[in-house]
């Protein structure tokens, strides 16, 4: 799709899971993994773009990647082409990994969730989301941290291989044009008309 500002941008969200806890764990550590490699490789080194984002997350009842970069040099297709270039490199990445900062990227994690909210209002929303989202888990955080702790490289590789290459798993790509940049022949929607798409969705 054509956009009225000069930047181009991709936004990919790759599905591997369901959110449950075990996801929800596989998903901070690996997301934790990504971000500073991603950054690294492609803004930094490459330099796409101004706006450069990789990691993983959970919500509701998804677990899933993200990728994210916006670039007014760039079009989209060449963001997408070039993302998908090195995060295919990731699980191998992962798996070299020694042993020391992979047991330092799970402590991260771990100390982040034992964060304490902040406020008040952090603290409502938070047993808000356990009892509601998460059927009155009150003890989600520390089922939480043990998956993070028993979670083993080679699982983490695992998942984020058949994350990144599993076809059968859902996949959403968004590739935006800036005003001046030309979209390629070969690139073709999965849809023209968003109502008309809207129609056809199931919303539980």
């Amino acid at each position: 799709e054509k956009s009225e500002v000069n930047n181009s941008c991709l936004s990919r969200l790759q599905y591997f899971g369901v959110n449950s806890i075990e996801q929800e764990a596989q998903a901070k550590v690996i997301g934790s993994f990504i971000e500073s490699p991603y950054f690294l490789e492609l803004r930094t080194n490459q330099q796409l773009g101004y706006i450069v984002a990789g990691g993983a997350a959970s919500f509701d009842n998804s677990s899933y990647l993200y990728f994210i970069i916006q670039s007014g040099n760039h079009p989209a297709e060449y963001l997408a082409s070039k993302s998908e270039e090195f995060t295919i490199t990731l699980p191998d990445t992962l798996k070299k990994l020694t042993d020391e900062n992979f047991l330092i990227i799970k402590n991260s994690v771990v100390d982040k969730i034992k964060q304490k909210p902040t406020s008040i209002v952090e603290q409502a929303a938070k047993y808000y989301s356990l009892a509601f989202d998460y059927d009155g888990n009150f003890i989600r955080d520390e089922e939480l941290i043990n998956f993070v702790k028993n979670l083993t490289k080679e699982k983490a590789s695992q998942v984020l291989s058949k994350a990144l290459e599993d076809e059968s798993l859902k996949r959403v790509t968004v590739l935006l044009y800036a005003k001046e940049h030309n979209i390629d022949d070969n690139i073709k929607p999965s849809f023209i008309d968003v109502k008309q798409w809207k129609k056809t969705r199931i919303y539980n």
